[in-house]
């Protein structure tokens, strides 16, 4: 059996949470359109694994379901260690991501659904650290607001945006972005110029 993580498209006939396929076709495994028989669903009510809306045990698919979640998440976030990445973004504990818990328990059907969709974005491994910039800049904001009693900061708090959260994260993020955009700019005008004159010499 295997089991990738992937966007379901509207239309197919889903029972509870779609996360991914089991035996995906090769169009489905390059990242093509997925058609009707790409592959099985693998969907979740509660957190009852289901493919193709039958109901399957845990430990039956436990070992398929560990290695597409290690896929998804090294596309996102490389070949190191993972856990503590996603555990940043989603808000749950490190530990609980272990291979040794995800074979026992899984994962919870929003976060299987998180991988799929942001491991087979265009790309993924910008993506995921957008993401865990995002969490990073977030609890900074929260830590900032609870220390300094500001007003603005302190209508954040740690769990779901508000607007003024939202707001608050994009500008703090805008500016983030323009300065790593300048200093990269810079690094590699240096570089380029380091090059030229190397080129150059008799």
């Amino acid at each position: 059996m295997r089991i990738m993580l992937h966007p379901i498209p509207a239309g197919m006939p889903v029972t509870g949470t779609p996360v991914g396929l089991v035996d995906p076709s090769r169009l489905a495994i390059l990242g093509g359109v997925t058609a009707d028989r790409a592959g099985a669903v693998l969907s979740y009510d509660g957190r009852q694994p289901l493919i193709d809306g039958r109901p399957v045990q845990h430990e039956d698919i436990a070992e398929a379901l560990w290695e597409a979640i290690d896929t998804a998440a090294r596309r996102l976030f490389g070949p190191r260690e993972w856990s503590s990445d996603l555990s940043a973004i989603t808000g749950m504990n490190a530990r609980s991501m272990m291979r040794g818990r995800i074979m026992t328990h899984g994962l919870p059907p929003a976060i299987l659904a998180l991988l799929g969709r942001a491991g087979s974005s265009r790309s993924p491994r910008a993506l995921g650290h957008l993401m865990l910039a995002v969490a990073w800049t977030w609890d900074e904001a929260v830590a900032e607001g609870e220390a300094e009693g500001d007003p603005d900061a302190m209508t954040i708090s740690p769990g779901r945006m508000s607007p003024q959260g939202q707001q608050l994260l994009q500008e703090r993020l805008d500016a983030l972005m323009a300065r790593a955009m300048e200093l990269v700019a810079e690094m590699q005008a240096d570089s380029a110029e380091a090059r030229a004159r190397r080129d150059t010499k008799p």
